[in-house]
């Protein structure tokens, strides 16, 4: 019992020495001087230093222990925050990715602006060269008909000189006065409507035989003789110079009407290719719209999530500077008790040898 109470005795005078300050180091040897009249003091210091050893022990252990979970803790920050960034950078180059494919398709929603825009332009040119190209086939087909009507005339009126033999000529033309005062001489003489009308078609044609062929015939008609015209033969020549006139204008009507056809039907098939294309095209560019505002929408969501990311950075910096300033505060504490303890020890021992 006396040895425990030793053990006691020193162990509550160090405590109080450490905690109050009061207890001076003369008054714990003075102490054990008095206890050292035990003879069991010796064991009693053995058993001392013995859990002074074990005491440090368990101080490196918790210590060791404590530093583990503080790097641990430390690499867990770590870690987290190195995480988050990675996601941060994925989604800025996520967003990056995005506004790449935005401006592709801004792009492309421009240039098929600009084709529907030129799509309908051509549409409107070559309409308007269809509906042109009709309007002068028309206008050329009327002249056609007026010149044909003129040349019908003119073959009604020989058909008259090669039918008639009367010495006075009777004539089937209603709209021209014919002078017929002078017999044996034919109304071709009088037709100066008819030749001024042969001039003009003359002075607008470029076929050089209907000139020729106008041209012989204004000579003929010109002509004072006044038995011209009483010869069947040259009568038939005249008809069959007029009949050459007339098959050229329907030759003419022919292949203007199939040029008009075919050009009418290339333009056709041109504008519902145009059509088609700016119809693809305003589809295309609904669709460009939907996606547009889907990315957009994308972008939102990115720039949300690197918001959320970047305020939980802030909260694992502050988490990890207070888990750091724990650490060196537990490190300082440590270092603390390792001082007392070793402080404790070495005037144990320096009390040890005062009492040897």
């Amino acid at each position: 019992m006396r040895t425990n109470s030793t053990i006691i005795s020193l162990l509550l005078l160090v405590a109080c020495a450490n905690a109050t300050k009061s207890v001076s180091y003369s008054d714990i040897v003075y102490s054990l001087m008095e206890l050292n009249d035990d003879n069991k003091s010796l064991e009693s210091f053995t058993k001392i230093n013995l859990s002074l050893t074990e005491s440090k022990e368990k101080l490196n252990t918790f210590d060791a222990k404590l530093k583990e979970r503080c790097v641990m803790a430390q690499q867990s920050g770590s870690e987290k925050l190195q995480n988050q960034g990675r996601q941060i950078i994925s989604l800025e180059e996520s967003k990056i990715e995005t506004s790449v494919k935005q401006a592709e398709i801004r792009f492309a929603q421009e240039a098929a602006k600009t084709i529907v825009a030129s799509s309908i332009e051509e549409i409107k040119k070559f309409n308007e060269l269809m509906n042109s190209e009709k309007a002068s086939y028309l206008t050329n087909e009327k002249k056609r008909a007026e010149r044909y009507m003129i040349f019908k005339r003119l073959i009604s009126f020989v058909e008259d000189e090669l039918e008639s033999n009367e010495a006075q000529r009777k004539t089937k033309m209603d709209t021209i006065n014919v002078d017929k005062s002078f017999t044996g001489k034919t109304a071709f003489v009088q037709m100066e409507r008819i030749r001024s009308d042969l001039t003009n078609i003359s002075a607008k044609t470029a076929d050089p035989i209907t000139k020729s062929i106008i041209t012989t015939l204004l000579m003929i008609t010109q002509s004072s003789n006044k038995y011209l015209f009483v010869n069947p033969e040259l009568v038939a020549k005249i008809k069959n110079l007029i009949a050459q006139l007339m098959d050229k204008e329907q030759e003419s009507d022919q292949a203007e009407s199939k040029a008009v056809e075919k050009n009418v039907a290339n333009y056709k098939a041109i504008i519902t290719v145009k059509t088609r294309q700016a119809d693809l095209k305003k589809q295309e560019e609904i669709m460009n719209v939907a996606e547009l505002a889907s990315l957009e929408q994308t972008v939102r969501n990115i720039e949300n999530e690197v918001k959320a990311y970047t305020r939980a950075q802030e909260r694992q910096r502050k988490k990890n500077a207070i888990q750091d300033q724990m650490c060196q505060k537990q490190d300082q504490l440590i270092k603390l008790h390792f001082n007392d303890l070793g402080s404790f020890e070495a005037q144990f021992k320096d009390l040890q040898n005062n009492l040897a």
